[in-house]
């Protein structure tokens, strides 16, 4: 069996926390473009509100937007595509978005559904 050790830096205030569960449900569902926006999402506090910026968005990824800025700006556009599509995310007026971690209340009652035994 393989072994693995971990080394993580000092994350002072620096960290994102999210459900282990959530996170691999989300992981099974996502594209990659959508696990990326997903992860920048979760990593900060709850009601946390922000425009969304390609240029940070683009230095997260380890991009440089000068020379990606098309890139980055369809990767944000099919991140949130993938993630209205999975219901982690809902659109609520022109340009703004409500993100949930664990799933929509409508994704949450069709996990519930599918929990309970049908007779």
């Amino acid at each position: 069996m393989d072994s693995f050790t971990t080394h993580k830096s000092d994350l002072k205030n620096n960290f994102t926390g999210i459900n282990t569960l959530i996170l691999g449900e989300v992981c099974g569902e996502l594209k990659l473009c959508g696990l990326k926006l997903y992860l920048y999402l979760a990593s900060n506090k709850d009601n946390f509100k922000w425009n969304m910026n390609p240029v940070a968005y683009a230095n997260w990824l380890g991009m440089d937007y000068e020379k990606s800025g098309r890139t980055v700006r369809k990767a944000i556009n099919d991140g949130i595509s993938d993630l209205i599509e999975n219901k982690y995310l809902i659109q609520n007026g022109k340009n703004h978005y409500e993100f949930y971690e664990g799933g929509t209340a409508e994704k949450i009652k069709e996990k519930m559904e599918q929990k309970v035994p049908k007779n």
